[in-house]
């Protein structure tokens, strides 16, 4: 089988030497290896044509960003799975050949698996999360994520709508349309900090929570809800995820909700169907209380400590999850 890889780059020219060589170093797999260069200005052009003979296709033209650049690559691609590396991102030396040996055993339609977080010269692993988060956040990290090309031509590539989270869109929208997920537990890739994510994390938080709202169905948000509707509940947090949740509950079921947040001074003027933010101090709390922030654990132990039934946003909406996960389209290796 073919692996098709896809390097996007726009002024690459101090890192995109040491991807290409973790590309072109990959042993006992056939590679398709695709550079997309967005009309650089820093040398980029001349290192790339140092590797001409390695890379199989290599387009130079101005596109509209980082996603747009991905289309185009996928486009060009006729490998059976395709690999997206950025050029400030490079792979483990034998990744890929550990990706088609899965792949062969599992046909699974997106695989993905756990990463090097280098911050200078500190260097951590990052294991990829539960499947089961995918709701709240990136799941199947991009620089170890291998796509099924047959995928890419169903799902129709990256929503260039977003400027940093069209990769979460993606892998949430395949989840939700029932693909298959295969999760490699070692290493396959090197994220370095400091990129364009990483650099832009208001957007990318701002993006990730549009495309959550959109992508989450009603009806089986209703079933999660259902052992609520007997209770009166308290929503601690008037963020994005209290907002989102007391929009949620009102239009779903029920009204008889307290709202609160620790902000009171900054969010007493917020009001959602009817209902209004008060003070911590001021609420009755023989309720159910359902801490409205992510990662909330903290607050959620302070509530359990004072007697109070408690529940967090990230644990409801992984009851979410698990209402339309089907064990049978997850595959890992041991």
């Amino acid at each position: 089988m073919k692996v098709s890889i896809i390097t996007p780059v726009f002024n690459g020219a101090s890192t995109i030497e040491r991807t290409i060589r973790s590309v072109i170093s990959q042993k006992d797999v056939l590679i398709e290896y695709i550079i997309v260069d967005g009309l650089s200005t820093d040398g980029t052009d001349d290192i790339i044509r140092k590797y001409r003979k390695y890379v199989t296709k290599y387009i130079r033209e101005k596109d509209t960003g980082l996603y747009d650049a991905m289309n185009k690559g996928i486009s060009m691609a006729s490998g059976d799975l395709v690999g997206i590396i950025n050029s400030d991102d490079w792979y483990e030396p034998g990744c890929i050949k550990k990706v088609v040996e899965f792949y062969s055993v599992n046909n699974c339609d997106i695989i993905y698996g756990d990463f090097n977080v280098i911050d200078g010269e500190k260097v951590r692993i990052q294991k990829a999360h539960e499947l089961k988060k995918m709701c709240t956040e990136m799941v199947t990290p991009h620089p170890t994520m291998f796509v099924k090309r047959s995928v890419y031509n169903k799902m129709g590539g990256y929503n260039l709508r977003y400027k940093m989270a069209a990769d979460y869109d993606f892998a949430l929208n395949c989840y939700m349309s029932n693909e298959s997920f295969g999760y490699i537990n070692d290493v396959l890739s090197n994220f370095s900090l400091g990129g364009l994510s990483t650099l832009n994390v208001d957007l990318s938080e701002k993006e990730t929570h549009e495309i959550m709202k959109k992508r989450i169905d009603d009806k089986i948000l209703r079933e999660c809800f259902e052992k609520l509707l007997d209770l009166r509940i308290v929503v601690h947090g008037a963020g994005f995820w209290g907002t989102w949740l007391v929009e949620k509950l009102t239009e779903l079921y029920t009204n008889n909700i307290i709202w609160v947040d620790q902000n009171y001074d900054k969010k007493k003027e917020t009001v959602i169907n009817g209902i209004g933010v008060m003070p911590v101090n001021e609420c009755e709390f023989d309720r159910q209380v359902i801490v409205a922030v992510y990662e909330g654990e903290t607050i959620e132990n302070q509530y359990r400590n004072n007697g109070k039934r408690t529940i967090t946003i990230s644990a409801l909406l992984n009851e979410y999850m698990n209402c339309i996960f089907d064990a049978k389209r997850f595959f890992r290796s041991d």
